[in-house]
Order: C-alpha cells, then sequence, then structure tokens
C-alpha cells in the first residue's frame, strides 16, 4: 500500500488500534540494543527508527551531552546506525554542530545544524554530504519527518527575536527541475485573538502523507492540539478537548491520522496522556496511567496503535512506558533478562511500525542511545 493511500488505512483504524480495550494481554517483551558513540564523544541518544531498523540520533561530548535536553556546540555530532554500524554524518559547510531527527525507509537522513553561526538550519544527507535544504541565515529551522517519497516536514522562523509567534510550519519537497533544491510550503496558522504577534500554530510531528499535529493558541485561548491536513488549502483545525481539560498538546501521529499527545486540566497541574482519533471530531480519548500515577504524557503512535510516553506510578517518579491493546506497561519491567541485564531505559523517542522503539538507557552509570525491539511484535 502507498504511503499516500490512506483511505484504506482509514477504514481499519478504528478497528486495529484499541480494539482491546477490555481484553488484557500478556506483557510483551523487549530486547535491548546497544548504539554505541562515536569517537570523541561520551553519550549518545537516538531519536529516530526507520521501519527497516536504521536509527539515528546524534552525539556530544560530557560538557554537553544531557539525555534530557540537546545542547547545542562544537562537537555535537549526528549519527546514522545501520546493522551494527555507527556513521558520523558529519556537519553542513562552516558548521560546528549537527544532530539527526529522522530517517525514512531509504536510509535517507534529515536534522537539524548550524552553517557557522551556531543557528539551527535543516539539512538532509546526500552524495556529497549534509545539504542545507532551507539557508536561513539569523533564522531557525527544525525538521521532523523525511518521508519515504523525499518530503520533509518541520518547522522555521527567520526572525532571531525568539518569538514563538514568528515560527511556522512548513513541507519542503525536491524540486523536479534540480533535485539540489527544494520548494517550500508554509502551514497555515489558526487565526483569531486581537494581537497576531500573540498567534501561536506550531507542528511538532509528521506522518508519510505529511499531515501534521502539534499545537495553536492566540491572545484569546490557551495552548490547543491542533491538526493540519493535506488538503488543498493545508488546512488546519483543533483537536478535541477531554472535558474539564484548558490546554493540550499533540506530539506523534501515524499514518492513519491518529495523534497522541497530552492535555492540562483545571482540576490538577499534572498533564495526562491523550488519544486522538482519526474521526472528523478527531475525537480526544485519555489513556490509562500506571496503578498509582496521577501524571502522564504520549510521545509517539505507530500504525500498530502502540503509544509510547512516560507514566509515573505510586512507588515511582515518571518512567518510560509503551501502551498497547489498552494497557500501560513500564518498559523497564519489560526488559529481555539477558540483553537487558543492568540497563536502564531513561527516555524515548520513536517507535516505527515493526514495534521498535529507541531512547536512551543508562547501564554503568554510562548514557547510550538504545533500540529496544520485540520479541513479539
Amino acid at each position: 500500500m502507498s504511503p499516500f493511500d490512506l483511505s484504506a488505512r482509514a477504514a481499519l483504524a478504528g478497528v486495529c488500534v484499541w480494539a482491546g480495550l477490555s481484553t488484557a494481554m500478556a506483557a510483551p517483551l523487549y530486547t535491548v540494543t546497544e548504539i554505541g558513540v562515536l569517537p570523541g564523544c561520551d553519550g549518545s541518544a537516538a531519536t529516530a527508527v526507520s521501519d527497516r531498523s536504521d536509527v539515528v540520533g546524534y552525539c556530544a561530548p560530557a560538557a554537553l551531552f544531557n539525555p534530557a535536553f540537546l545542547a547545542l556546540g562544537d562537537g555535537v555530532k549526528a549519527f546514522a546506525w545501520r546493522d551494527g554500524v555507527l556513521r558520523d554524518l558529519g556537519v553542513m559547510k562552516d558548521g560546528h554542530y549537527s544532530y539527526a531527527t529522522a530517517v525514512n525507509a531509504f536510509g535517507t537522513v534529515v536534522g537539524d545544524g548550524d552553517s557557522g553561526n551556531y543557528n539551527p538550519e535543516a539539512w538532509v544527507t546526500s552524495a556529497s554530504g549534509l545539504q542545507n535544504i532551507f539557508p536561513n541565515k539569523g533564522g531557525n529551522t527544525r525538521t521532523a519527518l523525511i518521508s519515504d517519497v523525499g518530503a520533509i516536514g518541520g518547522s522555521y522562523t527567520k526572525s532571531g527575536s525568539g518569538a514563538l509567534s514568528s515560527w511556522r510550519g512548513a513541507v519542503w519537497t525536491p524540486d523536479p527541475k534540480d533535485p539540489r533544491k527544494y520548494r517550500m510550503t508554509t502551514l497555515p496558522i489558526i487565526a483569531g485573538g486581537i494581537d497576531a504577534k500573540n498567534t501561536v500554530s506550531i507542528p511538532f510531528a509528521f506522518n508519510q502523507s505529511t499531515q501534521a499535529v502539534g499545537w495553536a493558541s492566540t491572545d484569546q485561548t490557551n495552548a490547543r492540539a491542533c491538526f493540519w491536513n493535506i488538503d488543498a488549502t493545508r488546512s488546519v483545525m483543533y483537536l478535541g478537548m477531554l472535558a474539564g481539560d484548558y490546554s493540550s498538546y499533540a506530539e506523534g501521529i501515524n499514518d492513519f491520522g491518529q495523534a497522541v499527545g497530552f492535555g492540562q486540566s483545571y482540576s490538577s497541574p499534572d498533564t495526562h496522556p491523550i488519544l486522538w482519533s482519526s474521526n472528523a471530531e478527531h475525537t480526544a480519548s485519555p489513556l490509562p496511567l500506571l496503578s498509582g500515577g496521577n501524571y502522564g504524557r504520549a510521545i509517539d503512535i505507530n500504525n500498530l496503535g502502540h503509544v509510547i510516553g512516560v507514566s509515573n506510578s505510586s512507588a515511582h517518579t515518571a518512567e518510560p512506558v509503551v501502551w498497547r491493546d489498552g494497557e500501560v506497561f513500564s518498559l523497564n519491567n519489560l526488559l529481555d533478562a539477558t540483553t537487558g541485564n543492568g540497563w536502564s531505559i531513561d527516555i524515548v523517542s520513536d517507535i516505527n511500525n515493526a514495534g521498535q522503539i529507541v531512547g536512551v538507557g543508562t547501564r554503568n552509570d554510562v548514557s547510550r542511545a538504545i533500540l529496544l525491539s520485540p520479541v513479539q511484535p
């Protein structure tokens, strides 16, 4: 099935995802593969995994590496990993750093890095190195997708002010007349409010057809999760809200158009994980928390309906989890006894359609990019 053929997938979406809400399943099991670290670096983090198990991310020296926060500076290096081989992707011309954010089924990688002034710009791998797809001197560009047909999704600002209102979502597609160039389509914002300088609409994630999700707000509305379609105008709309919520953010989307993220309610300062359906209303449903938990956040969803994120429990602070068939599992309780021995999973960032998960794990007080592979998908 073509990644752009969503009609058949949409028909199946309500059947295959969360069909087992009332049926308990056996806990899944995951093997752990350490990705490693590039020379000159002390820590590594995996940010994305393709359906063919290619892993991308970044490595950094000790002074800059923090798995919970990406620091930009000299020595931060983008990597690609395939079949046990770790490759340094380099930097753009005159650049100081790079980090990878996405990889497609053909091994093409996108990411961000500077071209001399430390401001992040968007790049894609090519035969000649990292190609700057949108020279944006003085501004910033972020990437989130490289589709299997070469479309790149992300966001940009041409302003150096740092104001969120200056950011815009975008999709870049290869120029058929010159493959070294890209054509940009800027995504619309949700209009409204009184002062346009306080109107924000930023996508965080894209699927293969370049549908996107993120959040939007005006000076008259709180932040709310939103959805960009692939119609002629790339129309944008708010996603549904849970009863009692005043804000929400969407962070992941699958090829069915289902989205995940989190919301906040008037009754509690803690966030709670949300799944949005692919129906016209994008109905919001809560995801369960670990036993005794009062906090959670969903980060990504694959085409099987598996969701990754974090939840706390009555005994622990927030920890990485996976939601499958209506249940939530702590990933640290699902590790294969041999490959998972000594590992603590700290962060999860992406899940592919085979159910493989990437992120950061710690063993012997050393942080490394890791790949979790389900023993049974």
